[in-house]
């Protein structure tokens, strides 16, 4: 059993990233590509976890956030379960492949991944900046209801007319703010 709030080390992301790949290959979700054994740190205040395709090593490679690790095992494990399904057959985006994969997932081993893992589903830790910008701009996607903060006026928001949804569902986006 995962201990729930002690924070997760460095040293331990790669045993953890392990546990996930065969906890998704157990219940007979394929990867696509393998991925890379090694999980990288990185002080990002925006995302919690990222899975990038690396086409030169021909694998994907897992980023997870260094102010995540505080929020315990759970929580880690929950990115990292989201993580590596983006690199299972068919499901890079949050398609309805990415969807049905974490339900299963889910309703296997009692996760809650989700498209967005933010900071409403468990009392995390994600420290504020006083540097930061406030979002002056917000744009929606129609169909998925995925969400967009921009602080700099962009194509995205004053052209957003012309512009799809990334998520994997290709809707249409609006600007509310």
């Amino acid at each position: 059993m995962l201990k729930e709030k002690t924070a997760v080390k460095k040293e331990e992301l790669d045993s953890l990233l392990k546990l996930a790949i065969k906890k998704v290959e157990q219940v007979g979700i394929e990867l696509e590509k393998p991925i890379i054994s090694t999980v990288r740190t990185y002080p990002a205040k925006s995302y919690f976890g990222q899975c990038r395709y690396d086409g030169e090593l021909d694998m994907f490679r897992i980023t997870i956030s260094d102010y995540h690790l505080p929020n315990g095992y759970k929580a880690v494990m929950n990115t990292l379960l989201h993580e590596v399904i983006h690199a299972c057959k068919g499901s890079r985006g949050h398609g309805s492949q990415w969807k049905e994969y974490a339900d299963i997932v889910n309703r296997e081993y009692g996760y809650e991944i989700s498209r967005l893992f933010t900071s409403n589903n468990y009392d995390l830790h994600v420290p504020k900046s006083d540097k930061r910008e406030k979002v002056k701009y917000i744009i929606e996607c129609e169909k998925c209801g995925a969400i967009w903060e921009r602080v700099r006026k962009s194509k995205l928001v004053t052209q957003t007319k012309y512009y799809r949804c990334g998520g994997g569902c290709d809707g249409k986006l609006k600007r509310i703010k």
